[in-house]
């Protein structure tokens, strides 16, 4: 235990709350994520969907 001796009310019931990463995805693709890579020949040319980060952190790490 963490040794707290009241309840932490920390998640909010609003959603208009909820930021970033948990939250809706943005409608301006230039505040959307952002992928960086020191290897810039793993990356496609364009834009990157969410369901191919995982495919290229893979790339990245075993080639």
């Amino acid at each position: 235990t963490l040794g707290f001796r009241y309840l932490m009310d920390v998640i909010p019931l609003d959603a208009g709350l909820v930021k970033g990463s948990h939250g809706r995805p943005t409608d301006d693709p230039k505040a959307g994520p952002l992928l960086i890579s020191s290897e810039p020949s793993l990356l496609p040319e364009g834009d990157v969907q969410a369901v191919e980060v995982k495919d290229l952190i893979l790339r990245h790490v075993f080639g």
